[in-house]
This record gives C-alpha cells, sequence and structure tokens, in this order.
C-alpha cells in the first residue's frame, strides 16, 4: 500500500502542514522543506529538510 507523502516547501506551507498535523491527519508521511532553520524549528513535521545554497 502507498503512503501519501505532503511535503511543505516555504513558511506558508509549513504553517498549512502544521494544521494538518494538529487536525489529527493519519496515513500521510509529513516533511518540511524550508532554507529557514528557525521555521524547520517551529515545524511540528517528523522529516525536516532544509534548504541551503551551501554557503552557509
Amino acid at each position: 500500500m502507498s503512503t501519501i507523502k505532503i511535503i511543505s516547501v516555504g513558511w506558508g506551507a509549513l504553517n498549512a502542514l502544521n494544521h494538518m498535523i494538529d487536525s489529527g491527519l493519519t496515513g500521510a508521511d509529513f516533511i518540511a522543506c524550508t532554507g529557514s532553520k528557525y521555521s524547520l524549528q517551529m515545524s511540528k513535521a517528523p522529516k525536516k529538510i532544509w534548504l541551503t545554497d551551501g554557503k552557509e
């Protein structure tokens, strides 16, 4: 059986992802992606990807 993957990219999408998690949505893997370390810390997603240009 396939699992739905919900991938958020950017701050607005992270807010939406957090609302989905808070609402109790199940049966999906939540993945947060953004260039802001602070935003990733605030995300409730269990999987997080920090997008960087490699200069940091």
